[in-house]
């Protein structure tokens, strides 16, 4: 037994959780982006990069030398900026955007120039400056209200109780204004829903992720960001509640997260009967969560052999990147530096399969027994850490559970 005074200590399973999801995202991201760059170095020419950089470099020192001699010529300002994007370096962009806005009177394009690397710095502050000013001259602008929406929603996230409201309430008029103006901007209800999470209305932010997918059916991103605010649900009301609202929830996911509810309600029996039921009613979504949760209610209920068989069946099931992710969710606390990278290399199913495989026949101690012993333990301490280590709590400097 691991002492109580240690608990605090522990990595949280909760923001493993979060990091989870954004490992899938990204892992989703590259390869949506694989294709596309796959044809990018046909041809016989290169360029050489230092060439590039030597060039990159001039014209930025040009640019500078020019803004010497007269440093009220927004152009240049705006060059400059370009030049400082293109090279890579975002903190110097957004500061000579920021110039060009100012000096030309807040002009459009340079605000939407300073309002763009602002957001992708996460400069929240800026980006409400910015924003709230081209709001001014177009009141409906559609990039402008998402970007500030998150903005307020960001900024919320470390202030005091009432500025915090205040923040919540600006954003929410922001998100509003976008999706009445148009509804199929980006991810505006995602982002929408991300401020419910915030505010502790996870039915409402469930709600609101469902229109996201109905907006973007077959849409894996859009998937995993729904999957994200169930979890979210799952780990910050009772049980009791939780399992109350999704037996009257028709969406297609509750019944995965109906039986991964009953399960950390300790019904395992129900949650085990729920799950099977959902799996084999062929789902539109991804299976894979539902066979992991299967593989925890059996090895909990002491049944290894049947734990381990959902383990292999949710690698069976595996059909891509995001697929395989989930997977090593569970793993990736065993694996050593050499299969994290081999990890990283894989593309297809049949390859993933073959690495989960061998990450556990290598790690079997007792070949000739029935079932995996090393796997068996390994969910034993998933388990363990899932009912003590629990923290969905906003971390900062501060106040963070993962200091020792």
């Amino acid at each position: 037994m691991i002492p109580d005074r240690a608990r605090k200590r522990a990595m949280p399973c909760r923001s493993r959780r979060v990091a989870l999801f954004l490992f899938l995202e990204l892992c989703l991201l590259l390869c949506l982006s694989g294709a596309g760059g796959a044809t990018s170095g046909s041809g016989s020419g290169k360029v050489d990069p230092r060439s590039e950089s030597d060039r990159a470099e001039k014209t930025i020192l040009d640019l500078t030398e020019a803004l010497g001699r007269n440093r009220g010529h927004v152009p240049t300002w705006m060059a400059l900026g370009e030049a400082y994007q293109a090279a890579g370096d975002l903190g110097e962009a957004r500061e000579a955007f920021r110039q060009a806005a100012e000096r030309s009177g807040y002009s459009l394009e340079a605000l939407r120039k300073w309002s763009e690397v602002a957001f992708q710095t996460r400069k929240w502050g800026e980006v409400k400056n910015a924003c709230g000013r081209i709001l001014v001259h177009l009141p409906d602008d559609p990039i402008a209200l998402y970007r500030r929406g998150i903005a307020y929603r960001e900024t919320s996230k470390y202030k005091a109780t009432l500025p915090r409201w205040l923040d919540w309430r600006s954003s929410e008029r922001m998100f509003k204004r976008l999706i009445r103006q148009d509804s199929l901007y980006d991810d505006a209800f995602y982002q929408y829903a991300l401020l419910k999470r915030l505010r502790g209305r996870f039915t409402e932010a469930i709600d609101l992720a469902e229109r996201q997918l109905a907006h973007k059916p077959g849409d894996a991103l859009t998937e995993l960001q729904l999957r994200r605010i169930y979890q979210s649900y799952l780990d910050n009301r009772s049980a009791p509640e939780v399992v109350a609202w999704l037996k009257g929830h028709t969406a297609a996911h509750a019944g995965d997260y109906l039986g991964e509810a009953l399960r950390l309600a300790g019904m395992t029996a129900e949650a085990d009967s729920v799950l099977r039921q959902w799996v084999t009613s062929a789902p539109k979504g991804r299976v894979i969560p539902a066979y992991l949760s299967l593989a925890r209610v059996n090895y909990e209920l002491g049944r290894p052999r049947e734990g381990e068989a959902h383990f292999w069946a949710a690698v069976a099931a595996i059909r891509d990147t995001v697929d395989a992710a989930l997977v090593y969710e569970d793993v990736k606390y065993v694996v050593n530096d050499q299969e994290m990278a081999a990890f990283a290399r894989l593309s297809w199913p049949d390859e993933y399969a073959a690495y989960f495989r061998k990450v556990w026949v290598s790690r079997d101690p007792i070949p000739s027994q029935a079932y995996n012993v090393r796997l068996a333990e390994h969910y034993r301490r998933l388990l363990y850490v899932e009912k003590y280590y629990l923290f969905d709590g906003l971390k900062t400097w501060h106040d963070t559970p993962n200091r020792l």
